[in-house]
């Protein structure tokens, strides 16, 4: 029955079409136009100036008898486009993008047919995006019924600092792309309106069928909505605004601890852990709170500062000690002799075994010489001792090298022993 007098309805919509009033709307068209853009004249349609020529092309498309729509792109070159007086090193592609309205000031069956516009635009010059206003006139001149010529002036007002005020003109050809259309004026006859199918929530299930009649849903779902999208109907979802599974009733797999593993997955449903443990926290082994991924000395309880294992012993110092009483230079230079080498390998292997330990080198002198000559030459050897190990893998972030020249004697200077004692290194290990 309801097919029937769908049927009925359409062949008299058919009939009435016959007594029915038309009148046309211009078509499609692409218009293709040469430019010329006037930067350096501020007064409104005023007489050329120097200005830079582009091409464009655009496209129009009517919706009304005298009303129109356009969008068009520009290109040119041009080197002064922004507000700012600072030219651009040189002449670089702007391109312009606009949308308009423009309305035809006659009759649309006219050859001549003038019309005034306006709309938005962009300009894209390198990195500068300016935004601009327009107002216009032009000519659109008839040529055939699929070609016309097109004459248009346009002032465009830039509404920031990366496109200045200027002029536009264009001239160009539009050749339409569609057939004229036509819009129903007025009717003759009034077609009978078809009894309206009950459908209160307007989603195209009727109310008869409708399991949530009052609500616009899917006809897949009989009606109801799945807002979620989850593929469970809002009525007999349980989370009906965050997706889940069936299985638990249109909500998410669970997690209890919030780690971001659901429970599904977790093997420590109370304890919160990371992915790669399945769900459980990093293992600390030695139980001294450093987990197992940090700690050097997993099995052995240490503090975090020194990368879980215990801190240095004294023995460690005077490992130290003894490896900078073997550290020999050349008389008076900062060249190290080779006898020096196997304590500062040493000094290498006690700090690859404490990461987070830092080693400050001090270099002393006796009072022979200069002091200042003094203080470079034992800072030069500090140096010399720091790129040594640095060399060998050590970071240059954790080393330390100070001068102090004969500043910092340990014995008296006046006997030869005593010289001897201050002419020393020494390694001073301290945490990062």
């Amino acid at each position: 029955m309801l097919k029937r007098s769908l049927c009925i309805g359409l062949l008299l919509g058919s009939l009435a079409s016959f007594g029915q009033h038309t009148r046309y709307v211009h078509p499609s068209s692409i218009e293709v136009f040469f430019s010329f853009s006037d930067f350096r004249n501020n007064v409104p349609f005023s007489s050329f100036s120097k200005g830079y020529g582009g091409l464009g092309v655009g496209f129009i498309r009517g919706i009304g008898k005298r009303l129109d729509w356009r969008m068009a792109v520009n290109f040119l070159y041009a080197d002064s486009v922004r507000k700012t007086t600072a030219k651009l090193p040189s002449k670089e592609l702007m391109m312009s993008v606009e949308a308009s309205v423009r309305w035809r000031l006659l009759q649309p069956s006219g050859t001549f047919q003038p019309f005034i516009g306006s709309g938005p635009g962009i300009t894209l010059i390198r990195s500068y995006l300016g935004i601009y206003l327009q107002a216009g006139t032009g000519m659109q001149i008839n040529i055939s019924e699929e070609v016309s010529g097109i004459v248009r002036i346009q002032r465009r007002f830039g509404l920031n600092n990366n496109i200045a005020h200027h002029n536009f003109y264009s001239i160009g050809l539009a050749g339409n792309i569609g057939r004229r259309t036509r819009k129903i004026a007025r009717a003759d006859i009034t077609v009978p309106v078809l009894p309206a199918i009950a459908d209160r929530d307007k989603d195209s299930t009727p109310d008869s069928t409708d399991i949530c009649p009052d609500v616009p849903g899917i006809k897949e779902f009989g009606g109801c909505p799945d807002t979620d999208m989850d593929g469970i109907p809002d009525n007999t979802d349980k989370c009906p605004v965050v997706p889940g599974i069936a299985r638990f009733d249109g909500c998410p797999v669970p997690d209890t601890d919030k780690d971001g593993i659901n429970d599904d997955d977790d093997q420590c449903l109370t304890v919160p852990g990371v992915a790669r443990y399945k769900g459980c926290p990093v293992p600390d082994t030695d139980s001294d709170g450093v987990n197992d991924e940090e700690d050097s000395c997993r099995n052995e309880p240490g503090l975090k500062a020194f990368n879980g294992c215990p801190s240095p012993k004294v023995e460690i110092r005077s490992v130290l000690d003894k490896a900078a009483r073997n550290i020999f230079f050349e008389t008076g230079s900062y060249q190290l002799l080779p006898a020096s080498f196997p304590a500062l390998d040493t000094v290498i292997t006690i700090l690859k075994m404490y990461p987070m330990q830092k080693l400050t080198v001090e270099g002393h002198t006796d009072n022979v010489g200069k002091a200042a000559d003094n203080k470079i030459l034992s800072q030069q050897r500090a140096n010399a001792i720091v790129a040594y190990l640095v060399a060998r893998g050590i970071g240059q972030d954790r080393l330390i090298s100070i001068g102090y020249g004969e500043e910092k004697p340990l014995a008296s200077n006046k006997s030869a022993a005593g010289r001897a004692v201050n002419r020393r290194v020494q390694l001073v290990l301290t945490e990062n």
